[in-house]
């Protein structure tokens, strides 16, 4: 069987015609131990990374890695240690605070294995669970609004949807009213701080509350403008972010993010959708839409998967490379204390920018061995390995070291052998 690598841009490009018989294993199941800084995927699945600032001491940060947990730096990313103390589920989907300021932040980690919710009031030292009421405990999205105030969206077969908590997470409800489905897959959580306001995503579309959640709207709209501007929103696609209520000019809109179809908004509250995509190569796989303020602007990036990291001020003016440097991004976030330095979470580590997003660096040491979606290998010769992660890696050595062999395809790799 010969080896080939399917790209993000859906091109399948021969790694070797001299590989005639392999054996090939592919799905999000491999976390490797290789060489500290030679092998695939080095730095893990990063799923997002939160800055605080640390009084005189550099800007810590706090990164959840999907199957390894949660690590700390408080070097700014120089290095980085395990913080997993206390935490029961190293299948981490979010890590989001109260605040931005190390002294007072509390810190909320959701995870996806079944563990549910932990809390943090020291900076990830140590970790407690907290699912008093919380009936899903696999949870896919934390919104905190303030240090008692936090919802988290989950996704079971029962008892699946919002969850609010008004103390802190010692004690949880679901959120239930009138015209909002009884078990929903939620994505995203956008809400205001007071909690009136609630916006909820995910397979569904996007549903609104204007009334602390008693009632409900779904907001999909209607064909042309709908949420993939072809009349059958969402076409089984998940809206993957939502931004609510951002202002551009001096109107107010919300955004979202669709898998397959890129980036809408509507006038906030309404429900007529406009796709705003101009500049993008592709949409296939986009992996977050960030609004943050990079060098004091106000700034939209959207991480395209093997494409780089797109920026613009309004999406409706179109949308221009910012660097490639990151070719699996989830997300941007910018650092409290220098408004010009970003960092990254991806698929394969974390990133970091001193000027702006224009060049970017990978910031994984001490990080953990890295999510890996496909290994092959040599049937002739079984210490000959083959791993895909932002690349194609091969070991000659079954797995010791590695080396790229992304000759011809550069970083663009995607997910399986064939």
């Amino acid at each position: 069987m010969k080896i080939t690598v399917l790209r993000w841009v859906r091109a399948v490009v021969s790694v070797g015609a001299c590989m005639a018989a392999m054996s090939a294993q592919a799905g999000w199941d491999y976390w490797f131990n290789p060489a500290p800084t030679t092998g695939p995927g080095h730095g893990g699945l990063v799923r997002n990374i939160s800055a605080f600032t640390n009084g005189a001491n550099p800007t810590m940060l706090i990164a959840a890695i999907y199957g390894s947990g949660i690590y700390k730096s408080t070097d700014a990313g120089a290095t980085w240690t395990v913080a997993n103390t206390g935490l029961t589920d190293l299948r981490v989907r979010t890590v989001t605070a109260s605040s931005n300021n190390a002294a007072t932040a509390i810190l909320y980690a959701g995870t996806e294995g079944g563990a549910g919710m932990f809390k943090s009031t020291n900076m990830g030292a140590t970790w407690t669970p907290i699912n008093n009421g919380l009936n899903c405990t696999t949870v896919r999205t934390v919104n905190v609004r303030s240090a008692t105030l936090l919802y988290a969206g989950t996704n079971c077969a029962a008892n699946s949807g919002i969850y609010r908590s008004t103390d802190g997470g010692a004690n949880w409800s679901q959120v239930v009213g009138t015209g909002l489905p009884s078990v929903l897959d939620v994505v995203t959580i956008s809400a205001s701080t007071p909690g009136t306001v609630l916006r909820v995503a995910g397979p569904f579309g996007v549903y609104s509350s204007t009334d602390s959640g008693a009632n409900w709207i779904l907001r999909n709209g209607s064909t042309p403008n709908d949420l993939t501007a072809n009349g059958t929103a969402p076409f089984g696609a998940t809206v993957q972010s939502l931004s609510g209520n951002v202002t551009v000019g001096a109107t107010a809109y919300d955004f979202v993010l669709v898998s397959g179809a890129g980036v809408f908004r509507a006038l906030t509250g309404t429900s007529t959708w406009t796709q705003f995509n101009s500049g993008l190569p592709h949409l296939r796989q986009v992996g977050g839409l960030s609004i943050t303020t990079i060098n004091g602007v106000q700034t939209f990036t959207l991480a395209l998967e093997g494409s780089g990291i797109y920026s613009t001020t309004d999406p409706a003016v179109g949308w221009t490379l910012l660097s490639a440097d990151v070719s699996f991004g989830r997300g941007t976030t910018v650092d409290p204390s220098n408004n010009q330095t970003v960092y990254s979470a991806s698929l394969a580590g974390a990133y970091k920018s001193t000027n702006s997003g224009a060049t970017w660096t990978a910031i994984n040491n001490g990080l953990p061995a890295g999510l890996v979606s496909a290994v092959a290998t040599d049937a002739s010769n079984r210490d000959i390995v083959y791993a895909l992660s932002a690349t194609v890696y091969k070991s000659t050595d079954g797995g010791v070291t590695w080396a790229h062999k992304d000759a011809g395809i550069g970083s663009s790799t995607q997910s399986s052998f064939i």
